[in-house]
């Protein structure tokens, strides 16, 4: 308890910046093909294993499907667990594993939806609002503090955590 008046206290919501992340039109589509990105750190709490499962139930659903992860995994065996999955799945050809990345606004412009997978709760899911400021949909697990910051069916798609299948969906 801070004894600050209740009047007094102003929620102001993480920002991003627009002059990095420019808004393009949501409709426009790569002529390389259909991209799906995640952005974030490679943990289990991040889903990956859950949005990898989800890829190959649609990767042949959707023609020139492609997929690019980026993040730093700071253990190396559950990268190779999610490499390993990768080609179980079948999916080499069609998952990038790009690594941890400085230029965040250029891989938003590479993407035609983002995919945030979390499964536990986080209190904000910054990947989301720069793909929403960069006019990327976003499809996200309806944890923490993402219930915040998208409005299902109107500014993103909620799906169930650990649920590949509602993911593909």
């Amino acid at each position: 308890d801070f004894s600050v008046p209740y009047e007094r206290i102003r929620f102001i919501p993480r920002g991003v910046d627009l002059n990095a992340f420019r808004l393009r039109d949501p409709k426009t589509h790569s002529p390389q093909g259909f991209t799906i990105g995640m952005v974030s750190r490679i943990t289990p709490l991040k889903g990956h294993a859950s949005f990898l499962k989800a890829v190959g139930l649609l990767y042949r659903k959707i023609p020139n499907l492609k997929v690019v992860i980026v993040g730093s995994a700071p253990k190396a065996k559950y990268m190779e667990d999610l490499e390993l999955l990768a080609r179980r799945l079948g999916l080499t050809r069609t998952v990038e594993f790009a690594g941890a990345q400085g230029d965040i606004p250029s891989i938003m412009r590479r993407l035609d939806l983002l995919v945030s997978a979390t499964v536990t709760p986080e209190a904000f899911g910054r990947s989301i609002v720069e793909a929403q400021a960069s006019g990327v949909p976003v499809v996200s697990t309806r944890v923490g503090g993402v219930v915040d910051i998208i409005e299902d069916e109107k500014t993103g798609l909620f799906c169930n955590a650990e649920d590949h299948k509602d993911m593909a969906d």
